[in-house]
């Protein structure tokens, strides 16, 4: 019996531990890749840093960025606060599940899907 009730607390302690745990929800998903314009407008647009990747030639798709993935750009671009108006990159990128809101447009918030960035490059 005791034996049992140290299980069932292992058990849960550890599903406590994965639901709280931040690396748990990181990504999910095929890597997917894709070109497009990474921007930071918030001064003179209203829109906070995002990318916004063009599928079919003739489609654009806005995605809100991870926090961790903002780092990376910053190193690779130097954007993430400098105010970047459409820099064209190549992104390998995969999604989050969750959605992200951001504030794009003056006083507006839109809810966006979120990726996080593995590789990007300026083209």
């Amino acid at each position: 019996m005791i034996l049992r009730t140290l299980f069932a607390l292992f058990i849960l302690t550890s599903i406590g531990y994965a639901c709280t745990n931040e690396e748990a929800l990181k990504v999910e998903g095929a890597i997917l890749e894709g070109s497009g314009y990474y921007e930071d407008g918030l001064a003179y647009d209203g829109c906070a840093s995002h990318i916004t990747l063009t599928q079919n030639d003739s489609i654009s798709i806005s995605y809100a960025i991870s926090e961790s993935s903002l780092k990376l750009i910053e190193l690779e671009l130097g954007g993430a606060g400098n105010f970047t108006y459409k820099t064209p990159v190549q992104v390998r990128y995969q999604l989050t599940g969750l959605l992200k809101e951001v504030p794009c447009g003056w006083g507006k918030k839109s809810q966006w899907k979120e990726i996080q960035v593995i590789e990007v490059k300026k083209i």
